[in-house]
């Protein structure tokens, strides 16, 4: 009882706040867990290791090895599947939704504990609503991503390492991080920061053992990753540009980020000049993107701020052009309070998280940062509540919670009027699925139906050439590739057919990589392919490949022999 009172400050305050933040949870209970996107090639990950697959992308011809992400999600979905035993993703997803709940709720009291080492029970409860109220938080929580898991795990290794350093401390803080670089690579960064905290202490011996600690996951990851691209397979995939380097879910990271820009590799690779020009216009970016990460993005503040505009009196107090510099004070104001901690001994957080930004500075684009603060928003809202505390004006202390805190509700509110919509899925493994999902608009909506129409008419051993490849194998059973990332019209024929692919979605769906490079070529090439469906709603199509004509298709042997 006395370490609950030293730690949480009495566990009445952060159960009633987290019975409040659970009603977020109220509309969201119903149906599987989100499976687009990355969550599905996660879902896949898991299934071949339920099934004794090994880490196989079971979506693809030839279930070739992944090497992408390191395997403690689709371990737990594959923990889900064999306890489950069955491996059908309705059944399991709405286990994971429930799963996905708990390690919210854990995610935030754990963020609680951490704040209560800092901070009184006041503004310990002010930064765990913050946490909680986070859009990308929630949104992440709905979603069977990486983020979440790693963000608990996390938070649990700051907890853990500010103990003292006795040999259960240590093991424990080893084995939180272990598990968080198996959830994200990124997860590095906290035994980067570990190692500095030993030396800033003038603790060698400590540093080399915690050096030696953290080799043990990242060897085993990078050998295995080593170990894969070793393989004659690998060299010689099913098909020709299955391990091509913009093959995002194929290839490492490491392979991904040699590229000047992995969603249009006709630009070729980066130089180190672009890649220190990558860099350093990331890091400029960082003030306003932890701004964002203590508070909205700012696109969700402009959006709430035109519903504002709404009232006559408001549209003339506030300054709506001040939105980059009000993000700007709010991440000057969180590094600020990192620095202090750095003061009062407090390497470990201070390290870990500017090494987490950094690598996040190696990325080509910002737009997935909201994402990936998540990982380190305690660390992040900590500083910004830490340096809010020393602040002497009390009306500004005042205005900046009222401020942090309206806008983060206000965010929430919209999102789920606008942007939580319902989804009916008529024949997802023999069930009518009926649920509501964030981001699910008319193109989804439109995707989904295409796949229930390839669910009547195509077969499983068929391919099916999509920018949702993995969603598109969750859904229907049939195996699913990539499109080649490739202009040249004369290029994209012959690597479709090394698949071979029978089906092409060409989607509206985000970054329709179909749409960009694949539909100039099956609209073309019209005596090889042919427009089979549209969606009723529009934006899909669905071209198939069209059988051979034995006359032509001899002429052409004869061609190719002459040639």
């Amino acid at each position: 009882m006395k370490i609950t009172s030293r730690v949480f400050g009495g566990p009445f305050p952060v159960f009633v706040l987290l019975i409040i933040l659970s009603l977020t949870w109220i509309p969201r209970l119903r149906g599987p867990i989100d499976l687009r996107w990355d969550a599905a090639l996660y879902y896949t990950l898991g299934t071949s290791l339920a099934e004794g697959h090994g880490y196989r992308m079971m979506n693809e011809p030839g279930h070739i090895e992944a090497t992408v992400w390191p395997p403690l999600l689709p371990a737990f979905v594959a923990a889900h599947q064999r306890i489950l035993h069955t491996t059908d993703p309705v059944v399991v997803g709405a286990w994971l939704r429930g799963s996905f709940f708990l390690i919210w709720l854990a995610y935030l009291a754990a963020a609680y504990a951490l704040f209560r080492i800092h901070l009184g029970i006041g503004l310990a409860m002010f930064a765990t609503a913050v946490c909680g109220l986070d859009l990308s938080a929630v949104w992440l929580s709905d979603r069977c991503y990486a983020d979440l898991p790693f963000a608990l795990l996390v938070t649990l290794f700051f907890i853990v390492a500010s103990r003292p350093a006795t040999r259960a401390n240590t093991l424990g803080a080893w084995l939180l991080a272990a598990l968080a670089f198996l959830a994200r690579s990124v997860g590095l960064a906290l035994f980067v920061g570990w190692i500095a905290e030993a030396l800033a202490r003038r603790r060698f011996q400590v540093a080399a053992l915690r050096v030696a600690l953290a080799l043990v996951p990242v060897l085993a990851w990078q050998g295995f990753i080593a170990h894969v691209e070793a393989e004659p397979s690998y060299a010689h995939p099913p098909y020709a540009y299955a391990r091509a380097d913009y093959a995002l879910y194929n290839v490492s990271y490491a392979r991904n980020m040699t590229l000047r820009d992995p969603n249009a590799p006709e630009l070729g690779k980066a130089t180190p000049g672009d890649l220190v020009r990558r860099v350093a216009r990331n890091v400029i970016r960082i003030p306003m993107s932890v701004g964002g990460g203590v508070s909205a993005v700012e696109r969700d503040w402009v959006t709430v701020m035109e519903q504002i505009k709404q009232v006559p009196v408001a549209r003339r107090l506030v300054p709506w052009r001040a939105i980059p510099l009000g993000l700007f004070a709010l991440g000057a104001l969180t590094i600020a309070g990192a620095a202090m901690l750095v003061t009062r001994g407090h390497v470990l957080l201070a390290v870990a998280a500017t090494m987490y930004l950094l690598h996040l500075c190696l990325l080509p684009a910002t737009d997935q940062w909201p994402r990936y603060l998540v990982g380190i928003a305690p660390v992040l809202v900590l500083a910004f509540v830490f340096a809010l505390s020393r602040l002497r004006w009390t009306w500004a202390k005042t205005a900046i919670v009222c401020f942090v805190l309206i806008t983060q509700t206000c965010t929430l509110g919209w999102w789920f009027t606008h942007e939580f919509r319902p989804v009916v899925h008529e024949n997802w493994y023999g069930h009518r699925v009926v649920y509501r999902l964030f981001s699910y608009d008319a193109a989804f909506d439109a995707f989904d139906a295409g796949l229930e129409w390839l669910q009547r008419t195509g077969q499983t051993d068929q391919v099916v050439v999509s920018s949702m490849a993995p969603w598109v194998y969750v859904r229907t059973g049939m195996h699913a590739v990539l499109p080649p990332l490739e202009r040249r019209l004369d290029v994209v024929g012959p690597l479709l057919d090394t698949v071979p692919a029978t089906y092409v979605i060409v989607d509206t769906c985000g970054l329709s990589f179909t749409r960009k490079y694949t539909l100039p070529f099956v609209s073309a090439a019209r005596d090889q392919w042919r427009l089979s469906y549209t969606a009723p709603q529009g934006g899909l199509e669905i071209y198939e490949r069209r059988p051979p004509v034995p006359g032509v298709a001899l002429a052409a042997t004869r061609r190719r022999g002459l040639n």
